[in-house]
């Protein structure tokens, strides 16, 4: 009970920051995305 959870805290805020940093970027690089992408299925 005696526990101390701050130290994952930091730990939590720094993987949310990454996270929300790979979606700002998704956001800014998709204008620059060709409209059909090329696959091969053969």
């Amino acid at each position: 009970m005696g526990k101390n959870k701050k130290s994952a805290l930091p730990v939590n805020w720094l993987l949310l920051g990454f996270i929300l940093s790979l979606y700002v970027m998704g956001f800014i690089l998709y204008p620059a995305l060709p409209d059909m992408v090329p696959s091969h299925w053969n």
